[in-house]
């Protein structure tokens, strides 16, 4: 059985309740409007608008940009300046003399002694502690005094009676899963029953009795279904090893192809490799030039003046430059008619 739901009973739901009857009871007449008449004086003239103040009209003057009186006054203005100025003159201490040490100016004032007395302070203590005096009695005074409660007003509460209610009387749980146990329970006994009856059932045992020994022998009959057809069949394992070995075949062609590739780029590789060491090694035979036949050197006879005898300088320093420029001389023409020799041969 399942729950079902009720809701609370509560003090303030039965309150709201009792507040609405009332309230539909107490109820008002329904207000209708009536407007008012339109005020006559609204369409005479305006109303409640302050009247419109009437302006002065502007006069016109000319500017004064640079009269004799505005001179005049920023004269007058510079003039009280510098008196202002002139009336606390600065008045510069002397300059003290360089061989004396400086010694600041202080002054010395003394302390004077005037008369005092705490009479007035303890007045004022004394008065202010009377107040407070005062106060504290007028207090207490105060508490004192007796002040009755208002009496309890004549009319009912508004609140409504309070309705004491019934105290709870426990009662035992009443639960599913003892409904279920019992469910479960009966269930159980009537299944074993029904399992020891059949057994009972199928341990008695019956003879029936023999009826083929009154019935006709079993005669089989000729069959009308034709004779099986036997044809080929093809098995998938079949079809799928062709496919393999055809995948087998196409692999081994396409390896066999890229091992000739292999072997005919390795073999062009090494015949490239001797060629190139054949030809570095015809290179480095030498093979002399043959001798090259030129024209033949016509002398030709010289053209230069014939030498004028000087008579010799004895001079050791000039004698030895002169030697030296002579060896060097000496030396570049060997070098020449031996280098010529060379290219002749």
């Amino acid at each position: 059985e399942t729950t079902k739901p009720e809701g609370f009973d509560l003090e303030t739901d039965r309150r709201i309740r009792e507040r609405q009857a009332n309230r539909s009871d107490n109820e008002e007449e329904q207000y209708e409007f009536h407007a008012n008449p339109v005020p006559k004086n609204i369409l005479e003239r305006p109303v409640g608008i302050r009247p419109l103040k009437a302006l002065p009209i502007t006069v016109a003057e000319s500017p004064a940009f640079a009269l004799k009186h505005r001179l005049r006054s920023y004269k007058q203005q510079m003039e009280r300046e510098l008196q202002q100025e002139t009336k606390h003159p600065i008045q510069a201490r002397p300059v003290p003399h360089p061989g004396l040490p400086f010694h600041p100016v202080l002054p010395h004032k003394t302390t004077e002694f005037h008369p005092f007395s705490f009479e007035e302070r303890t007045k004022r203590m004394l008065a202010k502690k009377d107040d407070k005096f005062k106060k504290m009695l007028e207090d207490e005074k105060k508490m004192r005094e007796f002040h009755a409660n208002p009496l309890p007003s004549p009319t009912p509460d508004s609140l409504p009676d309070k309705c004491p209610k019934p105290l709870t009387i426990p009662e035992p749980f009443d639960l599913k899963i003892d409904h279920r146990g019992s469910r479960y329970a009966e269930e159980w006994a009537s299944k074993v029953e029904e399992e020891l009856r059949q057994q009972r059932a199928v341990a008695q045992f019956k003879a029936r009795p023999p009826v083929s020994i009154y019935k006709a022998p079993f005669i089989p009959k000729p069959s009308t279904k034709p004779p099986t057809d036997v044809q080929e069949f093809e098995l998938s394992t079949e079809q799928r090893k062709e496919r393999w070995d055809e995948l087998e075949r196409c692999r081994k062609e396409r390896e066999a192809e890229i091992a000739q590739v292999q072997t005919a780029m390795e073999r062009r590789r090494q015949e490239e490799e001797e060629e190139e060491i054949r030809c570095l090694r015809n290179a480095a035979i030498h093979q002399a030039k043959p001798v090259r036949h030129y024209k033949p050197v016509e002398i030709k006879p010289s053209v230069k003046p014939l030498t004028i005898t000087e008579s010799p300088r004895f001079s050791q320093r000039l004698r030895s430059r002169t030697q030296t420029q002579f060896g060097h001389k000496l030396s570049n023409f060997i070098l020449a008619m031996c280098v010529c020799v060379c290219y002749i041969c």
